[in-house]
């Protein structure tokens, strides 16, 4: 499920001194910009950054001014930071030279204190970590010089920066167990609520950088931290904690994943999974939170090795002790000089996770893999292989993943308040029309012998977009209505409409009526709902339509509504005298003189004097 080089870059192995040439190579991997640059001689033989994309390459050569410690390209591409000196970097201006060698000049630390580490916070703005304090530079490419915006005293054994909100992350206290973030955002120093973190380290030892890591992970920016056992040997778990913007919140303890084994480890978060990998056994460890949100502890959902990509030929070493990895997805064979991708192949899942269930909701959860969950879900109710609970909390999960992708499109605002800024989540948004074509339609083909499953599938589904107050789609609810009565199950379907299951609507009201002759409760459901929209005219015509020509005209006159005269007209001709004569009587009582005319021609036409002076003369007596 785990392969590694389907995308790959070579670039030139370290060496200290080439026997033949007498040049040095040095490689140091840009975290934030995921591009392994190489300084061949200090530069003079020219500096190179690559990374997986094709063609995307930078060159330049500079002046040989010593051994860099570190190479970091800005986000744009176009400044390097060199750190030559223990208190002071030189910034490389890679788009200019002076002839031969790029344009550069030097940044020293306000404090003269060795430095740290040193990030790029913008294009044009650096930020110092050194053991006393934090110093904030702006560059000025024109001039050639920087300028100090901010400083903070704080003390630190080494740092962690994340490139997405800005964030600095602090080791202090005893053992270096105490983490103390900061925002560095509008030019501004944020200190957020300092933790502590139990790595269960012995008390002569410290909590190293190699085993903490910070990440994303669906939409909370975390601090994960190997935890290791009394002992001190072997990994016992990873414990994640997740930060928050508020600065009087500290940040808690999320999840424990349970590890169980010692030896190295590597970590990567691909796609909201977070994978260990583990060199001794050759074994990854891949863990989703997401299958089982509150609860505290995890154990892997899977375990499985890597397999070396067709596509890269010759295939890499896998689980070599020297690789290097790197968030989110990127593997380092410093040896074979090669940079890898590692991707997770999502249409292996079924190979690994057995139970279909949590197949299915493994597969909602990543991204791009809408056509892979529809046919899988098919795939699993044509063969009944979920329960129906089973298959209303996936109906649940899919639509809950449909309104919070509305939710982030209503929802993107840029705010000028510094805040942890997470990787975005795309949420699976699968629309009614394609559970309609993918899922609905293709079951009710294949479950003719048994349309009562197919009827109570869809209704899952309907309850689940009622639950979540979705609109519920014209098609769709003809689709129900379609497999119900198939299924001789229109009861249920008036109860849905009783119970008001089914939100009110003028296509359902219509579509009811049309179902009148195998549900005769239905017609009056549908003139119900039409009423509770106030849709006077559309009653009256459904009434005209069947021929309920008195029934309308007593709705016409409750209403205070005009009446189309030629209409009703010409339907009561089609009924007996008795109806007619009600209907003109009726008329003429609601008429203007010109109309009354008209209408006095048509009465006497119907009855004869004699007739209707025998018909009073009845009237009169039964009084």
């Amino acid at each position: 499920m785990l392969e590694l080089g389907s995308v790959s870059v070579a670039f030139e192995p370290e060496t200290l001194q080439n026997e033949q040439s007498g040049n040095i190579t040095q490689n140091f991997f840009d975290d934030v910009n995921l591009k392994i640059c190489t300084v061949r001689n200090n530069g003079s033989l020219g500096i190179t950054a690559k990374s997986l994309a094709e063609k995307d390459v930078i060159s330049a050569r500079t002046k040989d001014r010593g051994p860099p410690g570190l190479m970091k390209l800005s986000p744009n591409g176009k400044f390097a930071i060199l750190q030559r000196q223990i208190n002071s970097v030189d910034i490389i201006l890679l788009e200019k030279n002076d002839g031969t060698t790029a344009v550069e000049f030097n940044v020293p630390t306000k404090s003269k204190d060795m430095i740290l580490s040193v990030d790029w916070i913008s294009n044009s703005q650096i930020i110092f970590v050194t053991k006393q304090s934090l110093e904030l530079f702006s560059l000025n490419e024109e001039k050639k010089s920087a300028k100090l915006l901010r400083t903070l005293n704080v003390s630190a054994t080494w740092s962690l920066f994340y490139a997405k909100s800005s964030l600095i992350i602090l080791a202090t206290g005893m053992n270096c167990t105490t983490l103390q973030p900061f925002l560095i955002q509008h030019g501004q120093f944020t200190r957020l609520k300092s933790f502590d973190v139990d790595s269960s380290t012995p008390l002569s030892e410290n909590l190293l950088e190699k085993d903490v890591t910070i990440t994303s992970i669906y939409g909370k920016v975390c601090v994960m931290v190997l935890r290791y056992s009394a002992g001190g040997s072997n990994a016992t778990d990873l414990m994640i904690y997740e930060l928050t913007s508020d600065i009087q919140c500290a940040a808690k303890m999320k999840y424990s994943l349970a590890l169980g084994c010692s030896g190295g480890f590597g970590i990567h978060v691909i796609d909201n999974l977070i994978i260990v990998h583990h060199q001794v056994t050759a074994k990854s460890m891949i863990f989703d939170v997401a299958l089982s949100p509150n609860r505290p502890t995890h154990s892997p959902l899977i375990t499985t090795s890597i397999r070396p990509s067709p596509i890269c030929q010759p295939p890499p070493a896998l689980y070599v002790p020297l690789w290097s990895m790197f968030q989110p997805d990127i593997v380092v064979d410093p040896v074979a000089g090669m940079m890898y991708q590692l991707t997770v192949r999502c249409d292996r899942a079924s190979e690994v996770i057995v139970d279909k269930c949590t197949l299915v909701e493994f597969l909602i959860h990543r991204a791009n893999q809408k056509s892979l969950v529809l046919s899988t879900l098919l795939e699993c109710l044509k063969h009944k292989m979920l329960r129906l609970r089973q298959v209303r909390k996936l109906f649940d999960l899919i639509v809950e993943k449909f309104t919070l992708s509305l939710a982030a499109e209503a929802n993107h605002i840029e705010s000028t308040k510094s805040q942890l800024i997470p990787v975005d989540v795309e949420h699976l948004r699968i629309e009614q029309a394609e559970m309609q074509s993918s899922i609905f339609i293709p079951l009710m083909e294949s479950s003719m012998k048994d349309s009562k499953y197919a009827a109570d599938i869809m209704l899952q589904y309907l309850r689940s977009l009622h639950r979540h107050t979705v609109p519920i789609e014209a098609y769709f609810l003809e689709l129900v209505v379609e497999s119900l009565a198939s299924s001789g199950e229109m009861s249920k379907l008036h109860q849905l409409v009783t119970y008001k299951v089914i939100f009110d609507s003028k296509p359902l009201a219509f579509l009811l009526l049309s179902y009148e002759a195998r549900c005769p409760s239905l017609f009056q459901s549908g003139i119900d709902i039409l009423a509770r929209q106030k849709a006077c005219d559309e009653i009256v015509e459904v009434l005209l339509e069947r021929g309920h020509v008195v029934d309308a005209m007593r709705y016409l006159e409750a209403q205070h509504m005009e009446a189309n005269n030629l209409k009703i007209l010409d339907i009561a001709k089609h009924h007996d005298r008795v109806v007619q004569y009600a209907v003109l009587t009726s008329l003429t009582c609601r008429k203007t003189k010109d109309d009354l005319l008209k209408m006095e021609n048509e009465l006497t036409s119907l009855y004869t004097s004699e007739e209707i002076k025998e018909a009073v003369d009845e009237v009169s007596k039964a009084a």
